[in-house]
């Protein structure tokens, strides 16, 4: 370690050890404050109408206060000001003066550590919120939210649920392993005329658009004789154009109509027999990895595997999140894309097996669809190992990756 990192680490701990011990001094003052007072009704309702503040005040105030993390108690408080007209109000109430004085040191000494350590109070709770893990979870949440609505605002359209699902079993010659991928966007909607709007995330080899686009096409029938995929969608089945970028193709609605009625679903399916290394990547790990890029506002990602028990690696799948740069797509074991890595609390979950554990309250076709898939196909679901990724609000300009491991 070098003596600058050293250094930094040092710096890191002396800044915790003093926001906890802040942190308790505020709890303990401001509880005995209010505590002291002649109103016990410790509803923030109740409160703010005691000391005449907002009830987003006294209830950030009433959380901070009673919170057992002293690093919880910085981050849940208002900041300084909001506090002291607290303070002062407490006692205007009937608070013990000397309990309200102590309480006043303890504000004092939170603003300098603000002061000393950010630009302000959201950049400092920011900082505390490395060390206190369900606070880091509610702080991104709270921002990535607020990324959605201002990207519904700049792109003028939005989206419900995207999903990728991926279905990997041993070829019939048991000499590869044939690959099968449903990707829909559901909830697609144009809030302004004249947008073009990406259907969701789909962005696929032109080879297998060209094949499913092929058979969608065709009267009576869809990728693996499904019968058209439109039947599964919930709302008005979209219409696309295709637009070529490399060897790659992205999709956009075809009509002009915006607002509510303009609300569309898309369900494409590609098929890729003994296709599993289309999508390994170049280092030789074996790990197969299913990403989406998130270029449009999206509620929520969903990227599902489903392994056959014969595939089933004993290394676990994993989520890697990068920012996405340029055409080509981060491949796990990509040393160069590592600075590209995006810190995340969401993790993948193995839920089973069969096709009961992919239901979706925002698809509910989803299974159905699955289902028949699987029966065209000929599997049995129960065969199959389910792993799933659900990340709302993802970060845009984002590409999520499923990393799953296969036995070869």
């Amino acid at each position: 370690m070098t003596d600058h990192a050293r250094a930094d680490r040092t710096k890191s701990e002396q800044l915790r050890q003093r926001s906890e011990e802040v942190g308790r001094q505020l709890a303990s003052s401001l509880h005995d404050l209010l505590a002291s007072m002649p109103e016990q009704n410790w509803r923030p309702q109740a409160l703010a109408d005691v000391l005449g503040q907002t009830v987003l005040t006294t209830g950030r105030l009433l959380r901070g206060a009673t919170n057992p993390n002293p690093l919880g108690t910085l981050i849940q408080l208002p900041g300084p000001q909001p506090l002291r007209r607290c303070v002062n109000a407490a006692v205007r109430a009937g608070g013990d003066e000397k309990l309200g004085e102590r309480a006043a040191k303890a504000i004092d000494a939170f603003g300098e550590l603000i002061l000393m350590h950010s630009g302000g109070r959201a950049e400092f709770a920011s900082i505390l919120s490395t060390w206190v893990p369900e606070s880091r979870r509610e702080f991104e949440m709270r921002r990535r939210q607020a990324m959605f609505r201002a990207a519904i605002e700049l792109k003028g359209a939005q989206q419900e649920i995207e999903v990728l699902s991926a279905v990997m079993a041993l070829s019939d010659a048991r000499d590869g392993i044939d690959l099968t991928v449903i990707q829909g966007s559901l909830g697609v909607q144009r809030h302004r005329p004249g947008v073009l709007v990406e259907v969701g995330a789909l962005e696929i080899d032109l080879e297998s658009v060209e094949d499913a686009m092929r058979l969608r096409k065709r009267k009576g029938t869809g990728p693996f004789g499904l019968g058209a995929l439109d039947k599964y969608c919930v709302n008005r089945p979209a219409t696309v154009q295709v637009h070529k970028l490399g060897k790659r193709a992205r999709f956009s609605l075809a009509d002009e109509t915006f607002g509510a009625e303009s609300t569309v679903d898309y369900w494409i399916a590609h098929h890729h027999p003994c296709g599993l290394e289309l999508l390994e990547n170049l280092e030789g790990t074996g790990e197969p990895y299913f990403y989406s890029v998130v270029s449009f506002p999206i509620h929520k990602l969903v990227i599902d595997t489903l392994v056959h028990r014969e595939l089933v690696s004993e290394k676990e799948p994993w989520l890697m999140m990068n920012w996405s740069i340029g055409e080509e797509a981060a491949r796990p074991a990509q040393l160069e894309r590592s600075l590209d890595r995006i810190e995340t609390h969401e993790t993948v979950s193995i839920t089973g097996y069969g096709s009961q554990h992919l239901r979706l309250p925002e698809a509910p076709n989803y299974v159905p669809l699955m289902r028949d898939l699987f029966g065209h196909l000929g599997y049995d679901s129960r065969e199959f190992r389910h792993a799933r990724v659900m990340i709302e609000y993802p970060l845009f300009g984002a590409q999520a990756s499923l990393v799953q491991p296969v036995r070869h």
